[in-house]
């Protein structure tokens, strides 16, 4: 989901930054993950040959174990879904919460709880199930889906999830969540997307999954990362967008290309 890796990096500094360098290998022993391109390496995906999301923060400069690259393997790739990126990083650009499951993130991933001792899991999906140039996004944004059409699609999101839940929670692993963020708040959607009313249709679907995957965490005792909190505070409401975030005393323009 490309639209959205202004607002991911910002949230890797948030997950890397600020938990202590000394308490985080132990604690959370070998990580594993799955996802979309919020996830997936971004030197592996294409995403970007210079920028670094979270996983990468988390191994280069907090000492995380996500297993070896394929190359530290001594192999090409480790096949599909992943490519050659960390041994115990499932996450798939492009994926979404169906494409998770037909592609086997979440069981590829339970395995290793056996195969390699990974004992915790990130899971961020979903936000490719609101991609702004997907069918999904633009019936709710055009008004083309009923209430009853939307709560469908809402509710086979979250099923979806908890599938991959529950999978890896029956291995043996234990779980954090993260939530959906609301891809109208970036520039790339708002400055072609124009209506805030109508982007503000497809937030109120996003937050329904949300609201769901806050009953998901409980349901598993699982944290739950407010990834969508996080970014509309950064990026502000459809209807005020943000145009600058001070950091440092430097205004950084947000709604640049």
């Amino acid at each position: 989901m490309k639209t959205s890796q202004p607002v991911a990096r910002v949230l890797a500094l948030a997950l890397a930054v600020f938990i202590p360098t000394a308490s985080l290998p132990a604690a959370v022993g070998k990580l594993g993950a799955m996802g979309d391109s919020l996830t997936d390496e971004y030197w592996d995906s294409g995403v970007s040959s210079y920028a670094t999301n979270w996983p990468g923060l988390l191994v280069m400069y907090r000492g995380v174990n996500m297993g070896p690259t394929a190359a530290q393997a001594s192999l090409s790739t480790w096949g599909a879904p992943r490519n050659a990126g960390y041994k115990y990083n499932w996450a798939l650009t492009g994926a979404t919460s169906s494409t998770l499951l037909s592609g086997g993130q979440h069981t590829g991933l339970g395995s290793q709880a056996a195969s390699d001792g990974v004992r915790t899991v990130v899971l961020a999906i979903g936000c490719n199930d609101f991609n702004p140039t997907g069918t999904a996004y633009g019936d709710i944004y055009y008004g083309l889906w009923s209430s009853s059409q939307i709560q469908t699609y809402v509710n086979q999101t979250l099923a979806n999830i908890e599938t991959a839940v529950a999978t890896v929670h029956m291995a043996g692993m234990s779980v954090v969540l993260a939530n959906l963020i609301d891809p109208g708040l970036t520039p790339a959607v708002a400055s072609v997307l124009t209506s805030a009313t109508n982007r503000d249709r497809v937030a109120a679907a996003v937050q329904s999954v949300n609201a769901g995957l806050k009953n998901l965490a409980q349901k598993y005792q699982a944290p739950l990362m407010d990834w969508y909190g996080l970014s509309k505070t950064i990026l502000g409401p459809n209807t005020d967008l943000h145009s600058t975030l001070k950091v440092g005393n430097v205004s950084l323009n947000l709604r640049g290309s």
